[in-house]
């Protein structure tokens, strides 16, 4: 798995497997972050929104959901980062692990 940044706001991101995504948060203000996922066809797993490596919000699926969702409401400082990341049971580690599809949306605002 690798870290995916992520260069535009406002603008949705496909999630085709559990890559970590990273944005660099330009300015101050409260950023709105939420990933939906469906197609949970094996692993359980968690997907954590973190600001500056704290964890902030974590969501957890267990089989056999086949979706899962997560929001966070961040108040961030310049240069803040907020990563989405996921963490797969490892007794699921080999099964169907890049099933999952997904959309991140990380916007400036509470929208």
């Amino acid at each position: 798995m690798a870290t995916i940044l992520v260069q535009n706001i406002d603008q949705s991101k496909v999630i085709n497997n559990f890559d970590s995504m990273q944005y660099t948060v330009p300015s101050a203000g409260m950023y709105s972050v939420s990933c939906s996922l469906n197609k949970l066809d094996g692993p359980s797993l968690q997907m954590q929104v973190r600001q500056n490596g704290s964890v902030q919000v974590t969501s957890s699926s267990v089989p056999p959901q086949t979706e899962m969702t997560i929001e966070a409401l961040l108040n961030c400082a310049a240069n803040d980062t907020i990563t989405l990341s996921f963490v797969v049971n490892s007794a699921d580690v080999n099964n169907n692990i890049n099933s999952a599809k997904g959309i991140l949306s990380i916007r400036a605002g509470t929208v």
